[in-house]
């Protein structure tokens, strides 16, 4: 019994060294020291203009014409791996 009540009070002192330890740690400030580079392009600029048509579909509902980049590579299958089991 002493043993068990001993053990839940190493817990606990142990539990509130954690909680409280945080307060003790010094306080910072934010600034704002780094400049990022502007790029000559930006990323969107890379994409390819959307058909309409692909444009208006919405996962998982999405034409297989619309799957294509705009190199027209094949589409290489995609292995479905389901929970279902009837």
């Amino acid at each position: 019994m002493i043993k068990t009540l001993s053990a839940i009070a190493a817990a606990a002192a142990i539990g509130a060294a954690i909680t409280f330890s945080p307060g003790l740690a010094p306080e910072v400030e934010a600034s704002q020291t780094t400049t990022i580079a502007k790029t000559a392009e930006p990323p969107a600029a890379k994409i390819a203009a959307v058909d309409a048509r692909c444009a208006n579909q919405a996962w998982p509902n999405i034409d297989a014409a619309c799957l294509r980049g705009s190199d027209k590579a094949p589409i290489q299958p995609v292995r479905v791996i389901t929970t279902d089991r009837r």
